[in-house]
């Protein structure tokens, strides 16, 4: 809803004239359900991903990651994988709002969003595959690792 909410508010100011030092920009609303998902085409070309969640009713995820693993900026509800990624890192309408501004004033400023999303990618190790399974195996399911076979 805050995503519809801010293009209407883009909308409004377009009509009005408003567009003074604006950054270029597309708004993509989708999720895994939308018939076509294709993160590997989208993720690369993500300069800011926004990742918003209905409270308690579901947790963003692997997606956000993706985008964080191409160096794409996060903003978004503050759950799920948005969390791990604020942790390693370092709403309403109006703080939205301000958040999509710091993210023109970023983009803007080319020299440190590169340094931004270098720093993004070299922190999102921590949500590789290998380290994933692992934690799964000894915190969820309890299970010991088995050697790998090394052929015949």
């Amino acid at each position: 809803m805050l995503n519809v909410l801010h293009v209407i508010r883009l909308c409004n100011r377009i009509k009005g004239g408003d567009t003074g030092h604006w950054v270029p920009r597309g708004v993509l609303i989708g999720g895994k359900a939308t018939p076509g998902y294709a993160m590997e085409l989208i993720c690369p070309g993500t300069h800011l991903s926004e990742q918003i969640s209905t409270a308690g009713k579901e947790a963003s995820g692997t997606g956000n990651m993706k985008f964080m693993m191409n160096g794409a900026l996060t903003i978004g509800s503050l759950d799920g994988a948005n969390m791990e990624i604020r942790e390693m890192v370092a709403a309403d309408f109006r703080s939205h709002v301000e958040a999509r501004q710091q993210a023109a004033d970023a983009y803007r400023a080319q020299e440190s969003r590169i340094t931004k999303s270098i720093l993004n990618r070299a922190a999102s190790g921590r949500f590789s595959t290998d380290r994933t399974m692992r934690e799964y195996n000894a915190e969820i399911w309890g299970m010991t690792p088995v050697p790998a076979l090394h052929g015949p």
